[in-house]
């Protein structure tokens, strides 16, 4: 995969690698980066593994797109950092911070992988065959999601929008610089063929609801993006639950029940 975007910091650099659904340990990866952020844990094992394996390229990218792993490169300042903070320690950081350590297990969150897919959606792609650490992971999507289609969103349907889901940051390397290049990566690989987007879109916590979430110290994804040049064009009412969060994940997250509101955000690229 060449979509390599630089940032402000040249220490930090990021790649996009082809998650490869026939390695164990990437499946396992993506699966604890699943329980770092608290949502689709299972996905990996199950839908996300056989789209990547089989789904044919439907226009720029299929529902379901399974997420592409990121890549540090260049930094190892950035690699010791990631691998320093999943390492066993006394419980020192906060709470959430603990409990999502807790839940990924300190040693399987700083793998080297092995870049090897060798075949995505049926066609064959070929890979450099070497070691990586694995920082995050992001997936993008052609398809509007069923919860909003009973919205009118004014949403391109000729293929020129995708959306960017699923996006994951090791929490060791928030306020670094990974997530300016991870997105700086992702929106020159959206432009590029086979995806070819003038319009991204994206769905996050509503700013007020995260932070009541996640606690006072986390830092809001929608404002984050705002700065990006995403604008806000819906916001979910109070009573429909979007992301089906159910009792499980609020006692995960050490918080009383409440519905979330969810914001759609947009970028045009043309």
């Amino acid at each position: 995969m060449t979509a390599v975007a630089p940032t402000d910091e040249p220490s930090f650099t990021v790649e996009l690698r082809y998650w490869d659904p026939e390695s164990q340990a990437h499946i396992d990866t993506l699966v604890d980066h699943r329980r770092a952020c608290l949502w689709d844990i299972d996905m990996p094992r199950g839908p996300w593994r056989e789209a990547q394996r089989t789904d044919p390229f439907d226009g720029p990218y299929p529902s379901d797109q399974a997420p592409q792993v990121l890549a540090g490169r260049d930094a190892e300042a950035m690699t010791r950092k990631h691998i320093n903070y999943y390492a066993p320690k006394p419980a020192s950081r906060d709470p959430l911070s603990f409990l999502s350590l807790f839940l990924t297990g300190q040693e399987q969150l700083s793998y080297t992988l092995e870049d090897t897919c060798r075949k995505l959606r049926g066609q064959t792609v070929v890979p450099s065959d070497r070691a990586f650490i694995p920082v995050g992971h992001v997936a993008l999507d052609a398809k509007l999601y069923t919860g909003l289609r009973k919205y009118n969103l004014y949403i391109p349907h000729d293929g020129s929008a995708v959306w960017i889901k699923s996006l994951w940051i090791s929490d060791a390397l928030r306020s670094c610089g990974v997530g300016r290049a991870a997105m700086d990566t992702i929106e020159c690989f959206a432009t590029l063929p086979p995806v070819s987007a003038n319009v991204l879109l994206l769905d996050t916590l509503h700013e007020e609801d995260q932070v009541r979430l996640r606690g006072d110290t986390v830092v809001p994804n929608q404002p984050w993006y705002r700065r990006r040049g995403f604008r806000l064009i819906f916001t979910s009412p109070k009573e429909d639950n979007f992301y089906g969060m159910n009792e499980k994940d609020f006692q995960k997250a050490g918080c009383d029940p409440f519905v979330p509101r969810v914001v759609v955000m947009r970028k045009d690229l043309q």
